[in-house]
């Protein structure tokens, strides 16, 4: 059974509903039902959904490392059960209450809502909100101090990763601040660089064009690989037919055989007559 989970819904938000404490807008639409997490298989994704995902297990396997908390599992749901006392999720005091559910047992699982994956900043805000929550020890109330500490902690490691790995990427930087001479011209050589590091990608469009550089890419390994099995499902399907061509052959050979071997009994008993 589930236990110690995420979730605020109901008629049990208290001061949430009163409008004394933040929740998150989309939050705000789920309804929580049921008793156990409906899990949602990855393998159903869409293609940038899935690249979503994945980001998602990076950015929790990073915050844990640095929060030194448990790992835990990322897995998808379609809905998540309604406040229990038995499983612990009457989280109305949790600005993400209603959007991911802590599954502690038999292995430690943080569920998030599938709606998440359609906005990876929406996603990295929650996930960061649910870590902070595990480092602190509950997941209940937005307002501990010891949270907030995690939180700050949690952007700061995420912030820290998202400039490391935009500078990183762009060699320009240390290549036009190295050839820049003199205080002036190595500032405007600096902005100039960081301009180009941080510059905002092109508006996204719906859909599977959100991410066309690596969309493109993971679509053309699945057509690859979708054309691959059909081209092994075409080879398994002749050496299917063959086989069964050889089958008849052989049934026809065995065939003739006996019918020699009948020829020659009745040959042979005629002549003794």
């Amino acid at each position: 059974a589930a236990a110690g989970g995420g979730g605020g819904g109901g008629r049990n938000l208290g001061p949430v509903e009163a409008g004394t404490m933040y929740q998150d807008a989309l939050d705000k639409t789920f309804e929580l039902k049921g008793s156990q997490p409906v899990p949602v298989a990855a393998a159903s994704l869409s293609t940038r959904q899935f690249v979503v995902y994945r980001f998602a297990v990076h950015v929790v396997t990073l915050l844990a490392q640095h929060l030194q908390v448990s790992v835990p599992q990322v897995a998808l749901a379609s809905a998540l059960p309604a406040v229990s006392a038995d499983l612990g999720n009457n989280h109305g005091h949790n600005a993400f209450g209603r959007s991911f559910f802590v599954q502690r047992q038999p292995r430690l699982t943080l569920f998030v809502r599938v709606e998440r994956l359609e906005s990876a900043g929406d996603l990295l805000l929650l996930l960061i909100h649910c870590m902070a929550h595990l480092a602190a020890g509950q997941l209940h109330r937005d307002t501990d101090p010891v949270f907030v500490r995690h939180l700050y902690t949690s952007l700061r490691v995420c912030l820290q990763d998202l400039f490391h790995r935009r500078v990183s990427d762009h060699q320009q930087l240390a290549a036009v601040t190295a050839a820049a001479t003199g205080p002036e011209a190595r500032a405007a050589a600096v902005d100039q660089a960081l301009a180009l590091c941080t510059a905002a990608p092109p508006p996204a469009a719906a859909g599977e064009q959100m991410m066309p550089p690596l969309l493109g890419k993971l679509q053309a390994g699945s057509a690859a690989f979708d054309a691959r099995v059909q081209t092994l499902q075409a080879e398994v399907a002749r050496a299917t037919l063959g086989d069964m061509t050889a089958q008849d052959d052989l049934r026809a050979v065995e065939a003739r055989l006996q019918r020699l071997q009948r020829e020659h009994a009745a040959a042979s008993k005629q002549h003794r007559g």
